[in-house]
């Protein structure tokens, strides 16, 4: 996590983090961190679904929390199939 100072020159806390893939214990810790932090904002830069077991609660439990979500290929994959980006 990076900490950046605003125009106020309050610290200003950003968490972000990616790559779950379906790892809800994984999803849970980080979670569980962030309440402790409890950062100014929270980006989720995407993929919480694809490999592991749980990828439909991980989606779930990112979507009860007020943060940003962002697609990764594994959402634009799922959502809107393979498409060759060349």
């Amino acid at each position: 996590m990076e900490i950046i100072k605003n125009i106020d020159k309050k610290k200003f806390t950003i968490m972000c983090f990616s790559d779950i893939h379906g790892n809800l214990e994984a999803l849970k810790a980080i979670m569980g961190e962030m309440d402790k932090i409890s950062p100014d904002l929270v980006v989720f830069l995407g993929d919480a679904i694809g490999v592991g077991p749980d990828s439909d609660e991980c989606v779930s439990l990112l979507r009860s929390k007020e943060l940003i979500y962002l697609k990764g290929n594994h959402e634009y994959f799922q959502t809107d199939g393979y498409k060759d980006m060349h």
